[in-house]
């Protein structure tokens, strides 16, 4: 009985220290982006509401889930204070778009993804949370894929 109380102990210490210490991804580096072609078409920080936002124009052979993962990464990395802005990167895939940014009222594309790290809520604060809405297929416009990629969806539907 002691043992299996100990046993249990001892279970729930290890998991309760693997959930205190989340794994840590493998930093990525302007090198690991360097065979993406794309274009920064706008990087500025908004002090207002605290946020950093990045415009990249990324061709239509270069667009895949995996790149757009790969330079958010990276951004990620190089805009690292969750705690202090909001991280807002939007993604591009054709000029004319990119031009307009938010400014349009169209049903045309305006951007082919976007990815935020925020806190939780319709208000841009900063936090720990990341969304991806982004088509996973060019082709078809209609179809927005939600994924969170880490912690809980800061924009709830």
């Amino acid at each position: 009985m002691k043992i299996e109380n100990s046993l249990k102990r001892g279970i729930a210490i290890l998991i309760l220290v693997g959930l205190s210490h989340p794994t840590v991804l493998p930093q990525i580096t302007e090198k690991d982006i360097s065979d993406l072609r794309y274009e920064i078409l706008d990087q500025s920080y908004y002090e207002l509401s605290k946020s950093w936002r990045i415009y990249l124009y990324l061709p239509n052979d270069q667009y895949s889930r995996e790149n757009l993962i790969r330079l958010w990464r990276y951004y990620c990395e190089k805009y690292p204070d969750k705690k202090e802005y909001v991280l807002d990167m939007r993604v591009y895939t054709k000029k004319q778009n990119s031009d307009e940014k938010a400014t349009s009222t169209s049903k045309e594309l305006l951007f082919a993804a976007m990815i935020i790290r925020q806190g939780i809520s319709g208000l841009p604060i900063p936090g720990e949370n990341e969304l991806m809405l982004y088509y996973p297929d060019l082709t078809n416009p209609k179809e927005w894929k939600r994924e969170v990629l880490a912690g809980r969806d800061p924009v709830p539907n």
